[in-house]
Formats: C-alpha cells, sequence, structure tokens
C-alpha cells in the first residue's frame, strides 16, 4: 500500500507538475517582471520602474524609497514625457506611447512614440557590470543611451531632458 501510495502522489505532482509547465509555456510570450530594472549597480545603487509602464508611476529603490526621474523629450515646440509620472504645479506633461519594453540581463530597452506620430525614442539603461570582469565590478556606472528617430520622414526639432535626483 505504501509503494502503491507513492506512486500515486508521484503521478499526480508529475500531474500538477506537467500543467504548471504547460500554463507558463502558454505564458512566456506575455511574461512581464513584477518591477522594471533601471540602474541595478549595487545595493545601495538601485533604481526600478514599479509601474507597466516608464510613465506610469514613480521610480523607486527596491526598499519602496523614491528615487524620482523624469524623461522629457520636446518635438517641435511640444514637450512630452518618457520616464517617470512627473508633474508640476504649472505644468502637466503628455505621456509618450510605449511601443516596447524589453528587459535583458544587462539593459532594460524602452521604445516610445510622440502621440503626434513624429519620432520614435529608443531608452536603453545599461549597465556594464560583469562577474568576470573585477574592475567594472567595482565601479558603480551606469549608462542611459538615448537615441531619437523621426517616423513621419520630415525633419524635427527636438530636445531631449533627463534628470536623476540627489536622491539616488
Amino acid at each position: 500500500a505504501r509503494l502503491l501510495c507513492t506512486i500515486r502522489m508521484a503521478g499526480s505532482l508529475g500531474c500538477v507538475s506537467f500543467c504548471l509547465l504547460l500554463v507558463l509555456w502558454q505564458r512566456a510570450d506575455s511574461a512581464f517582471p513584477a518591477a522594471i530594472p533601471l540602474i541595478t549597480t549595487d545595493p545601495y545603487m538601485q533604481t526600478w520602474m514599479m509601474g507597466d509602464e516608464a510613465t506610469s508611476g514613480l521610480v523607486r529603490h527596491w526598499d519602496q524609497r523614491p528615487k524620482e526621474m523624469v524623461g522629457l523629450l520636446r518635438v517641435d515646440g511640444d514637450t512630452y514625457r518618457f520616464i517617470g509620472d512627473w508633474a508640476d504645479n504649472n505644468y502637466v506633461f503628455q505621456a509618450m506611447k510605449q511601443l516596447s519594453m524589453e528587459v535583458q540581463p544587462t539593459r532594460t530597452i524602452f521604445k516610445f512614440q510622440d502621440p503626434a506620430s513624429k519620432v520614435e525614442l529608443d531608452v536603453t539603461f545599461l549597465s556594464t557590470m560583469f562577474s568576470h570582469d573585477y574592475a567594472r565590478l567595482s565601479r558603480p556606472v551606469s549608462y542611459v543611451v538615448h537615441e531619437v528617430r523621426s517616423i513621419d520622414g520630415s525633419k524635427h526639432d527636438v530636445d531631449l531632458y533627463f534628470d536623476m535626483t540627489a536622491q539616488h
């Protein structure tokens, strides 16, 4: 009876495991992290986006302390927000449309489009930390790379503003 019980239990666990793997496999294309890593150089310099979109929430430390960050893009005189949920008493900036977000081991890549469909903006948060390179591990350096391109075939007057507060 003990052997039969073990076989049934193992069979049940196998069935549950198979069903769980099947569900995960079906959802693999829609996997989304609980928090989006932006700058993660060491335990003290951690910056995470806590929303589904880059403009839907404040940037925070992993312990939920605010680490304010704002990114603005002005296209032909109209200003749009691409990072952070920031508003001033005098100004409220319309959010850019987030086309995609990709999290890789050493970088997070966002692709945005302005509401007027004039330009696309790529923003990459890049960490150069590799466990085999001790020189890079010893310096807390991250990069934020911006690339703007016209999507309507016209030239545009573009200014980019990116700000990280002293909270970092």
